[in-house]
């Protein structure tokens, strides 16, 4: 086991100082040789090219930038910021932009994260956010603390690009509450979801209600089989509605988009909610049916969502479920409603 740890450590080690001496050739072939101790070479490399189209990209602006402008899954020039551009450059390829796109309730930008965090991270992430941010990621648990910056940053760079976000609120500090949800400017409501490579966030100003995201990876979890837990038996017989996608697949995405409806559902909520509470019906093109099912559970509450499937974010397919919840002003104790308004907001789905 000491072998092992001692192994790892010096891995971890060497690669680091590969990237430090920009050598993504001698980098390359390390990760591939050690794939065990720094995850996959297939993610390794992705995050390689990430790191050098950052690298090598024209520093952003934050002013003069057009809102609802879809760009490209690999692309670097959504982060916004004051640093200077060898700052800027030095940032993007620790932490680069993975994703930037323009949602029906919202923007959604994506941060690729490293196989480690290192002081060179950490210091990156410093660049962008705010001393209480940073602080406040060094008392996390070292586990929790790559997610953290992540999830921020994402959030950080959405604003960036958003003319409508006052100074004021680019300023706060995003911290969490007691529910482990972040801690919003007024006037902005986002949602974060992260995997081991990706943290993302939808974000939105002068929003009315509460957003939630959520993004699973079909490659990684495609023998893990949810149904008995997650669905409901009508659900479970309605299985088979998308073209082109395994019911394995299809379990796992209604998961993804349940998730999605609890995060934006629980700040008005404020209890648990089990996977069976609500019904969710995925349509091709990105649309979704959402029906709930405990009598009185939901209030008023209004949900749309959404759904979208990228084949390849950093060398992996990746689902990618939204909603968002308004309060439609009926009581719990008088609600009979057991389904909610249905949305089908398009997206790229199959």
């Amino acid at each position: 086991m000491e072998r092992k740890v001692a192994l790892h450590r010096w891995a971890t080690l060497a690669y680091v100082i590969l990237l430090l001496c920009e050598s993504p050739a001698l980098s390359m072939a390390f990760c591939v040789h050690h794939s065990r101790y720094l995850r996959s070479a297939s993610y390794a490399r992705s995050f390689e090219s990430a790191r050098l189209a950052a690298a090598t990209s024209t520093p952003p602006r934050r002013k003069g930038m057009r809102r609802g402008r879809a760009t490209s899954m690999l692309h670097s020039d959504a982060c916004g910021g004051s640093t200077s551009a060898s700052s800027s450059q030095v940032q993007l390829s620790q932490l680069p932009t993975a994703m930037d796109r323009i949602l029906p309730f919202g923007r959604c930008v994506g941060v690729a994260l490293p196989p480690t965090l290192t002081d060179d991270v950490m210091t990156a992430a410093g660049e962008e956010l705010l001393p209480k941010e940073m602080a406040y990621c060094l008392g996390l648990p070292r586990a929790l603390q790559l997610g953290f910056l992540g999830g921020r940053l994402a959030i950080r760079r959405a604003l960036n690009g958003m003319e409508d976000v006052s100074a004021a609120a680019s300023s706060q500090a995003i911290l969490h509450n007691q529910d482990g949800a972040p801690v919003l400017p007024e006037g902005v409501s986002a949602s974060i979801s992260h995997k081991q490579h990706l943290a993302v966030a939808l974000v939105q100003s002068g929003c009315e209600g509460h957003l939630g995201i959520d993004i699973e990876l079909p490659a990684v979890q495609r023998r893990l089989d949810l149904r008995r837990r997650v669905l409901t038996p009508r659900e479970c017989d309605s299985l088979g509605g998308v073209d082109g996608m395994s019911d394995q697949e299809e379990v796992l995405l209604r998961f993804s988009m349940k998730e999605a409806v609890y995060k934006a559902a629980h700040p008005f909520l404020h209890r648990p909610l089990g996977f069976k509470d609500v019904e969710v019906q995925p349509v091709r093109g990105g649309g979704c049916e959402v029906r709930t099912t405990t009598r009185g559970a939901w209030g008023g509450l209004r949900l749309s969502a959404g759904w979208m499937f990228f084949p390849d974010v950093l060398g992996q397919p990746l689902f990618l479920s939204y909603c968002k919840a308004v309060d439609g002003g009926v009581s719990s104790s008088s609600s009979r409603r057991r389904s909610t308004s249905v949305s089908s907001s398009g997206g790229q789905g199959r």
